[in-house]
């Protein structure tokens, strides 16, 4: 089906995102780049990168804007409110066979109730919008949050223009995936044994099962921060930049890091 999109949207700024994105060639810093362009799209006063592996569980989330701690306490208890319906998955995909891959929210006028008074008002979140990228076998693999707390709300041509650059990304997004470098299971298995310690070869399989830091730290009663370290020199050690590359090499050397738990 074709879209009618009105004549006035920023279709110069809109080509110059595509091409900018087109540059893009690897999975390092991919959303980080891609979200910082689409503020010259869609203005934004902070942000949420969020990563989900296919099952669903939230591997890693990256913020701007906002205290870690509200991240937080949405996926332990916000999430769940209402049988789910203010969980990120939910409002941007709501399990049917056509998926909502882009969704924005007026949150001035929504109806107050616990999620309203004691998440969104608390953080002068006004206004949101969001946007959800699919690997090859259509998974939830990263969702984009883009929220106001002072500029205006965001107008039909907004949601318009990214729902035109979404596919564009989400095809860029699986065509990196794609073309990443090759290794076999027995280099990557190699490589671990090599390069990481057992408590790390531990953390990496449970990141790979999709847990995040602070479980992970409950169930190997370990503080927040030692968590945190152990996983910045996995980082370090499997050179990589940021979780989201982190997971996605992980999750192919699975077979490995089990092996050696």
């Amino acid at each position: 089906m074709v879209m009618n999109y009105p004549q006035q949207l920023p279709w110069m700024k809109i080509n110059d995102f595509l091409l900018y994105i087109e540059s893009l060639s690897d999975s390092k810093n991919f959303s980080m780049q891609v979200i910082q362009k689409l503020h010259t799209l869609i203005p934004y006063d902070r942000f949420s990168v969020f990563y989900v592996d296919s099952n669903g569980k939230l591997n890693d989330a990256t913020i701007m804007g906002a205290d870690e701690g509200w991240i937080e306490r949405y996926f332990d208890y916000y999430s769940k409110l209402e049988q789910g319906n203010y969980s990120l998955l939910e409002k941007l995909n709501d399990g049917s066979s056509s998926k909502i891959k882009v969704k924005s929210r007026d949150w001035t006028e929504s109806k107050p109730n616990e999620f309203i008074t004691d998440f969104i008002r608390p953080q002068g979140i006004k206004h949101s919008v969001g946007m959800m990228l699919h690997d090859v076998n259509d998974y939830s693999c990263i969702v984009f949050t883009l929220e106001r707390t002072k500029l205006s709300k965001y107008h039909a041509s907004d949601i318009d223009t990214l729902s035109i650059v979404q596919p564009h990304i989400e095809n860029l997004y699986r065509k990196v995936l794609e073309n990443g470098p090759k290794i076999s299971k027995k280099d990557k298995y190699a490589k671990l044994r090599d390069v990481l310690t057992k408590r790390e070869v531990e953390i990496a399989g449970l990141l790979c099962d999709g847990m995040t830091p602070r479980m992970i730290s409950g169930k190997l009663y370990l503080s927040l921060s030692t968590t945190y370290k152990h996983i910045a020199n996995i980082h370090t050690k499997l050179d990589v930049s940021n979780r989201q590359e982190l997971i996605l090499k992980l999750i192919e050397m699975k077979d490995g890091i089990y092996q050696q738990s």
